[in-house]
């Protein structure tokens, strides 16, 4: 596979050379008027089938690769909890289809279609479970997902298709999940709690892989992939210093803060089914999303210049690439360039389903 597909905003854009070169697919209304639609949500089966929920609740499905969309608005039926609009859903970008018809989206509500994304229900969940937040079904009936906080636990399954799901046994609590279809899963816990978590049964048991990080606030991380039964990948900032450990110290003690230990560095751990192995960068300075195709091959989505408002209007995403596991990046150039010339919308910042270097 050599096509894949990143977005941010409105914008979606495309290749079909491994990132060489890149085409525009989808430029909904930008800007922050209240006019402006963005897309909530894409699920790409290949490069050439993708869903693209908006969030105005307009669904564009294509079957060659974003050239011609078939339009429609869903409805949904139920009792899930909608956002903003009532004919629009909040699905925090988890979208997924195991055939053209099948298909789910979670994040306040679970709904399912079987019609490819025209009509959707909303599943029934028992109270104790709150919500499921983050799910993958690894084929029409099996699926893991990541609960609200109201179930300590924080993982469910379900054998027949999201109708029911049922609590993991002493499953650990965990921010986000990113499973393959064979079955491996990998979690990371949630924020200030960065333990990494792998399951080899569909998410039924789960073992902490007792990933080094710099504690208790220098590195911080948002986003794990489950590259393969022996590669797990987590990326995001080495901040340079602790704040609870290196500055709160002089400021309760009535004394200015002493400077930063160290400048922040993107961060990147991987795990090769043994042990682990820590790699920073200079640039980009955090990194906010990645996608491996295998345990060399990958792309990553970084920040140059670190801001501590991570959704700021500001902030220039760049794309890298790299073939040696993440030792080196190489930026892809002429990127934004190339976008900037075909829409004025924010830059893409998501790697939902990307290229094969």
């Amino acid at each position: 596979m050599t096509g894949g597909y990143v977005f941010g905003g409105g914008t979606i854009i495309g290749t079909e050379d491994g990132g060489a070169t890149w085409r525009l697919v989808l430029d909904l209304p930008g800007g922050a008027s209240d006019k402006a639609i963005g897309v909530e949500a894409l699920y790409a089966a290949d490069s050439q089938k993708l869903w693209v929920l908006t969030t105005r609740g307009t669904l564009y499905r294509s079957n060659d690769g974003g050239r011609r969309f078939d339009v429609s608005r869903p409805t949904y039926s139920g009792t899930g909890r909608l956002r903003g609009q009532p004919d629009s859903l909040d699905v925090c970008g988890s979208l997924q289809f195991v055939t053209d018809e099948l298909g789910w989206a979670a994040c306040t509500s679970l709904v399912k279609t079987t019609d490819g994304g025209t009509t959707w229900s909303a599943m029934s969940l028992a109270p104790a479970l709150g919500s499921v937040d983050e799910m993958w079904m690894f084929d029409a009936n099996e699926g893991i997902g990541i609960t609200s906080t109201n179930l300590p636990k924080g993982a469910a399954r379900t054998t027949d298709g999201g109708t029911t799901w049922t609590a993991v046994p002493n499953a650990p609590a965990m921010s986000h999940v990113s499973c393959t279809k064979g079955g491996f899963c990998a979690g990371l816990g949630p924020y200030h709690d960065f333990s990494v978590f792998v399951s080899r049964d569909h998410g039924a048991t789960w073992q902490d892989l007792n990933l080094p990080w710099l504690r208790p606030d220098q590195d911080n991380f948002s986003a794990i992939q489950a590259i393969d039964p022996s590669s797990v990948a987590v990326v995001g900032r080495d901040e340079g210093d602790s704040y609870a450990r290196d500055v709160k110290p002089y400021l309760d003690a009535g004394q200015p803060a002493p400077p930063p230990v160290a400048q922040e560095r993107g961060l990147l751990m991987k795990w090769d089914g043994a042990t682990w192995k820590r790699t920073t960068y200079d640039q980009p300075r955090l990194v906010t999303a990645m996608y491996f195709v295998d345990a060399l091959h990958g792309w990553l989505i970084g920040e140059a210049t670190c801001e501590h408002d991570l959704f700021g209007p500001d902030h220039n995403y760049s794309l890298y690439k790299t073939t040696d596991g993440g030792q080196t990046l190489s930026y892809v150039a002429n990127y934004f360039e190339q976008i900037a010339a075909l829409t004025p919308s924010p830059t893409p910042f998501v790697i939902p389903t990307p290229p094969t270097p």
